[in-house]
């Protein structure tokens, strides 16, 4: 039992107790409650038998390995006689494995990435664009839309932040 004293302008006027008792008494049993109706529900839940890995599965079988098939969109500003006001943020050319292609050929474009899909097993071809944070999203858009005609995804995209000085 807890016990205070209540004073009143410099003097005793009672005796002021709070029984903790049945509070203590509630907390117990709410925690009994708590505990049993946890193990109940945890027994209601289903056994789930997941298959255990085995280190010899993981090395053999029908392990893919991804191909990639880089596109390098390059800008016109890094070419040698043109004047950076005149070409700010557009593409001069793609590349493709060593092979140049012009900006507005989508037809060529779309044959060479559908001849590298027809290549590959589904799931194994990754496309990635690579391109300077000049060039504009337009410029890039045809490499995309040819690798939606040609059946590839996933798609990646990379933008070279700052041009690296050669030594």
């Amino acid at each position: 039992m807890i016990r205070s004293f209540v004073y009143k302008a410099g003097r005793q006027t009672g005796d002021v107790s709070f029984n903790v008792t049945p509070l203590i008494d509630c907390t117990f049993l709410l925690i009994i409650f708590f505990v049993l109706t946890s193990q109940m529900a945890s027994d209601n839940l289903a056994t789930l038998l997941l298959p255990r890995p085995h280190a010899s599965l993981a090395a053999a079988g029908d392990r893919r390995e991804v191909r990639r098939l880089i596109v390098n969109v390059l800008s016109a500003q890094d070419q040698e006689g043109v004047d950076s006001a005149d070409r700010a943020g557009q593409a001069a050319a793609y590349k493709i494995e060593g092979r140049r292609v012009e900006v507005g050929d989508f037809e060529t474009l779309a044959a060479l990435l559908r001849a590298r899909r027809a290549e590959a097993r589904p799931g194994e071809l990754l496309l990635e664009v690579r391109a300077d944070r000049r060039v504009q999203f337009g410029h890039v858009q045809p490499i995309i839309d040819a690798a939606a005609e040609a059946g590839i995804s996933p798609v990646s995209l990379t933008a070279l932040l700052e041009r690296a000085e050669s030594p």
